[in-house]
């Protein structure tokens, strides 16, 4: 079997499956009044995440799992095109003088920069308000709570593993070159990579941005 001159580890963030996806269900148009709820979640989704077949979308699919098992609970799933839609999303939720509890959850880690100035500012958030950021290990302290999936191994592995796939070099390509859970994959794909064998890979970004995740196209120009 002849060997790939190239290898190439795109590191995009990507969930296993946790979020399960549902049928449609009768309950669907049995839901009660939204007035009647008390209980809510927020979910803003990454701007422009929605449709990536990936991250967002399996977000998206787990919340319509979530909303059929819990009626009584009310739910808001936004979509912004850009972090400050996404920002002024939070602000109102923030702001809406509700004191019904609500838990806002932040799908992706370019808000917590946003997040950590939002609060220096405004101070403690509201007790019956809680917020999730997804993708952070919470390096800033922020009183929030986050979710964060640690890839270092798993990403040595890869590089470990490409030794046995090539004799050349590799190359990794990062959606977002700001995104720090990229940085730690990164890391952990070039210890591998180097402790079996091979040559230091290169690393280039799609992106500063978080618009980055949306280019998998542009991996296969740099192949």
């Amino acid at each position: 079997m002849r060997r790939m001159k190239k290898a190439v580890y795109v590191l995009f963030v990507s969930l296993m499956p946790l979020f399960l996806s549902c049928s449609k269900d009768e309950e669907f148009e049995q839901v009660e009044s939204q007035e009647t709820k008390k209980d809510e979640i927020v979910v803003i989704f990454t701007p422009n995440g929605l449709g990536d077949l990936g991250y967002n979308d399996l977000i998206l699919s787990g919340m319509q799992s979530v909303y059929k098992e819990h009626l009584e609970v009310k739910m808001f799933l936004h979509a912004p095109y850009s972090m400050e839609e996404a920002g002024q999303i939070f602000k109102e939720w923030f702001f809406d003088g509700s004191e019904n509890r609500s838990l806002c959850v932040l799908a992706a880690s370019e808000y917590e920069f946003f997040l950590k100035t939002f609060l220096e500012e405004q101070g403690e958030v509201p007790k019956n308000k809680e917020i999730l950021l997804f993708e952070s290990a919470n390096r800033m302290e922020l009183p929030v709570s986050t979710f964060e999936f640690n890839m270092y191994g798993a990403s040595y592995l890869a590089g470990a593993y490409a030794s046995y796939m090539t004799d050349g070099e590799c190359l990794i390509v990062k959606g977002n070159s700001n995104d720090e859970t990229l940085l730690a994959n990164a890391a952990g794909f070039v210890e591998g990579c180097v402790d079996f064998g091979l040559k230091k890979p290169e690393i280039e970004s799609l992106s500063e941005d978080y618009d980055g995740y949306s280019q998998p196209d542009e991996v296969y120009h740099k192949m």
